[in-house]
């Protein structure tokens, strides 16, 4: 049923292309994402710069009207004072002073992209209703698609980066042919068993190098874009690596923007746009990555930690127990007798409740024999029932496995296995 489907795919333009399908996905994504910015900034173009204008020309009629009473010989009173520094804040906060037009397609290109991205430094923001209607509409599509782009993104990167390490493992497999029952790699945990193709195979690489790797790359990114914003923004090296990080992390206090001075600053590098774009685009990925491979540690760090208060928060009266039949081989060990005095008579074994039976018919009970029947009897019962709750949490457990792993939506996508989290962790030897 399905190998024509999978012919189909292998003849068209992704088999043309020599795309798999999650490669074209992402590539495809990609080209729509872009076309999206585009049009979004056509879009708030047409929304936003009416108003800017006409706040540009309010301002500078204010403020010349000011200035012809100020040097006519007049003296401004402080209403006027007040009004045009009201005025001047707001013309500030609304970048209309000294920096270049925020809405024009530029602008409102790189606009979109802190919607896109979920930056959002805060400098630009829509003034008009129709401006705000349409961010509220286009942030919807924009923001799920920007998030997908980012899964996608993680997602090939973890796979070539498995490739890699997969080759190089396979690779130190080969150079040692008496470890062909074992991987002799340091990338993954090691495996018990299995032959050279098979755990080839399986194999997956650790959380950790992943991590490494992962760290190399973003800080690489980080180092690259405080240079470029170092050098064309004229910061200091602290404040250009304080606002990449900003900026990658999708945090955008918006103390900070890169990009928004006039173009004589920035002299003829009409290039600094498009590469602002591209290390910020790269740095996002990079750092979203990033946080989801941490993610997946701190799960583990979480996961290890419950499991040592599970065995804290065992019951005291369970505790003892299980530490003596884990010593006798599963044989209860003898529980102490309780003092008696000499003159005391002697007491009868009576262990079960047959004995308990027998002894009530002969007449002859002793209070701490009976005693000390119920602790046995007790301490046989508390034991069983420790066996039997372990037995259905186990049980359960492996239900729920099952269930899990074949529980199919209706176009065939595992349920658990959504999410950026999801994702890492399965390519990734670090899913407990």
């Amino acid at each position: 049923m399905h190998a024509p489907a999978a012919g189909a795919r292998s003849a068209g333009c992704c088999g043309r292309l020599r795309l798999n399908e999650d490669n074209s996905r992402f590539v495809l994504l990609g080209a729509a994402l872009l076309l999206y910015l585009l049009a979004g900034a056509a879009l708030f173009q047409w929304a936003e710069r009416d108003h800017e204008l006409n706040a540009q020309r309010a301002y500078r009629s204010l403020y010349e009207q000011f200035r012809r009473n100020l040097t006519a010989g007049g003296s401004p009173s402080l209403s006027d004072v007040e009004r045009l520094l009201a005025a001047h804040l707001t013309a500030d906060r609304l970048g209309l002073l000294h920096h270049r037009a925020q809405w024009d397609l530029a602008g409102s290109f790189h606009f979109c992209c802190t919607v896109v991205s979920t930056i959002g430094w805060g400098w630009t923001a829509p003034q008009t209703t129709t401006g705000r209607v349409c961010l509220i509409l286009y942030g919807i599509l924009g923001c799920a698609g920007g998030i997908l782009f980012f899964n996608l993104f993680l997602e090939r990167f973890i796979t070539l980066l498995s490739h890699v390490m997969r080759l190089y493992h396979r690779w130190q497999l080969e150079r040692q042919p008496g470890a062909g029952s074992r991987p002799a790699s340091r990338l993954s945990r090691p495996d018990s068993g299995c032959s050279q193709p098979s755990c080839t195979a399986k194999w997956k690489p650790s959380v950790y190098w992943v991590l490494l790797y992962l760290l190399v790359c973003t800080s690489l990114v980080l180092q690259l874009g405080a240079a470029l914003y170092a050098h064309m923004e004229r910061w200091d090296y602290v404040r250009a690596l304080y606002y990449t990080f900003v900026s990658f992390a999708t945090i955008g206090f918006g103390d900070m923007v890169a990009g928004i001075r006039p173009d004589p600053f920035y002299g003829a590098a009409h290039w600094y746009g498009v590469a602002n774009f591209t290390i910020t685009v790269v740095g996002v990925c990079c750092m979203y990555s990033l946080f989801n491979i941490v993610s997946i540690i701190i799960k583990q760090l979480l996961n290890y930690l419950i499991r040592r208060a599970d065995g804290w928060c065992v019951p005291s009266a369970l505790r003892p127990l299980s530490a003596k039949v884990g010593n006798s081989g599963g044989r209860l060990a003898s529980l102490p007798t309780p003092r008696r005095s000499p003159d005391a008579p002697p007491l009868k074994s009576a262990s079960s409740r047959e004995e308990l039976d027998a002894g009530a018919a002969d007449g002859v009970i002793f209070p701490r024999e009976l005693l000390h029947a119920n602790r046995v009897s007790l301490a046989v019962m508390q034991k069983r029932l420790y066996e039997s709750a372990l037995q259905s949490r186990a049980s359960s457990a492996l239900a729920s496995a099952r269930a899990a792993e074949h529980e199919l939506d209706m176009s065939g996508v595992n349920i658990s296995s959504l999410g950026s989290v999801a994702i890492a962790s399965k390519k990734l030897d670090g899913e407990d």
